[in-house]
């Protein structure tokens, strides 16, 4: 896949390039270019090329966007508090990209099927997850369409598959195993008990294609 820098033309670093990672399903990664002390503000670890006093710079541009991530490192038998800083890419044409279908652009009229897809973001201890599914429907009422899949989708394979979603073990806990992703894309999988404990994870959902056809033309 490929991914877009959300900063442009930033000095030694790519406006875009491939991200080969097979397992990944986020909407963003985080390039990682330096670290800081939190107590002191000094830069600790430096992944870039750039002198420190040009990496200073970067953090106080206003203009420059960058990720941080809080971690604590141990130096001499203590634990240091500091932060990661990283440069933000996109991953090119994912649905957080694309324009979310206007009302005006629906009819309601009898003898027309919906096809549509629908873009579901979860969230879940300040964890993200979007999935793109599709669904063929006499109704565009995204609320109807996605709690009956969720209802009726232990037993519907194909459902399931189309979100990433599967059922197994992890950590010798049973459940439906999905991945979600922190702000800087690093992989994380989550496990709930049932469809219903997943689908109480979405904070939003949007309509981001729909073709009305009527019935018979297909």
């Amino acid at each position: 896949m490929k991914i877009i820098a959300v900063n442009k033309d930033i000095s030694g670093y790519l406006n875009e390039m491939q991200y080969d990672n097979k397992e990944f399903n986020g909407h963003q990664v985080g390039v990682a270019v330096f670290v800081t002390n939190n107590a002191t503000g000094d830069i600790t670890d430096n992944f870039s090329k750039k002198p420190i006093q040009e990496l200073q710079e970067m953090l106080n541009d206003k203009t420059i966007l960058l990720l941080e991530e809080k971690i604590t490192q141990v130096e001499g038998g203590k634990l240091v508090p500091k932060t990661v800083y990283s440069l933000p890419y996109y991953v090119e044409q994912h649905s957080v990209s694309r324009p979310t279908v206007n009302n005006q652009e629906l009819e309601t009229s009898i003898g027309m099927t919906c096809y549509s897809e629908t873009e579901i973001l979860f969230v879940h201890d300040g964890l993200n997850r979007y999935v793109t599914v599709r669904f063929a429907s006499k109704s565009t009422s995204l609320m109807d369409l996605v709690y009956d899949a969720f209802s009726s989708g232990q037993g519907n394979e194909a459902f399931l598959d189309s979100m990433g979603i599967h059922y197994g073990l992890l950590e010798d806990e049973e459940g439906f195993i999905l991945d979600f992703y922190n702000e800087i894309g690093t992989r994380t999988e989550l496990i709930f008990g049932s469809l219903e404990r997943l689908r109480d994870c979405i904070v939003s959902m949007r309509l981001i294609h729909c073709e009305q056809v009527k019935d018979g033309k297909i």
